[in-house]
């Protein structure tokens, strides 16, 4: 999130023990043991127009949302369609986490009326980046490929992670482009995103996958990684 802020030329966020002490009030308030935190920063008040504040006064908004089941003993499954919205790689906020959100909107509702889970993005190249919410890996030949931010994805926290935890199993991990008919050829594909962990992509498309071992073994581990940092606090 200092990237995103950096990037805006707003100044440095408070400390992550501060942010940690507010969000554990909030949700002592609320009665609240188990939820998503959301997290919004904006530049304050500023002048009519798109001119942004000198000297911006950060505003925050910290809201408490349901959260999913989501340790189960297998990743969830979704069906995905290919969104006819193309994400233009060259935008700088492609790779920040902001609430302009309108093409992610729109993909997601365009795969809702098909009545599929969400749409695979591609960038102006035919190339994978996202779907509306999540981080996408493919497997191919025991290895993941997970698409570079240079193609137009975000840079996912849950991605990271699982890049990581890939790594530390032994499976070969890369970051390079995939093209559509690559993917369909694949031998699976994977979601990460923070709600969820991971999700098994059953269908995008008219091809359809199995959950594949490598999926199982990278799940297993992030639930135990998961598990670990909360027995930690």
């Amino acid at each position: 999130m200092n990237a995103g802020v950096g990037a805006m030329g707003l100044p440095p966020l408070e400390s992550a023990s501060i942010w940690v002490d507010r969000i554990q009030k909030l949700a002592k308030a609320n009665h609240t043991k188990e939820a998503i935190i959301r997290l919004q920063i904006s530049r304050g008040i500023g002048g009519r127009g798109y001119a942004p504040p000198i000297e911006p006064s950060l505003t925050s908004l910290i809201t408490l949302h349901h959260a999913p089941e989501w340790a189960q003993p297998k990743p969830k499954s979704w069906r995905l369609s290919v969104s006819s919205i193309r994400m233009p790689s060259a935008l700088p906020n492609v790779s920040m986490k902001t609430c302009n959100k309108w093409m992610q909107i729109q993909v997601k509702r365009e795969a809702l009326q098909l009545g599929l889970d969400d749409a695979m993005i591609l960038n102006e190249k035919g190339n994978l980046t996202e779907v509306s919410c999540a981080n996408c890996f493919v497997i191919e030949e025991n290895c993941l490929i997970t698409p570079p931010i240079s193609d137009g994805c975000l840079d996912g926290v849950t991605r990271q992670q699982t890049m990581a935890l890939a790594r530390q199993l032994g499976v070969h991990v890369k970051e390079q482009s995939i093209a559509l008919e690559e993917a369909l050829r694949s031998d699976g594909i994977f979601l990460t995103l923070s709600t969820y962990g991971m999700l098994h992509v059953s269908k995008l498309d008219d091809r359809a996958w199995s959950c594949h071992p490598i999926t199982l073994q990278v799940y297993d581990a992030y639930l135990s990684s998961v598990a670990q940092t909360l027995n930690h606090h």
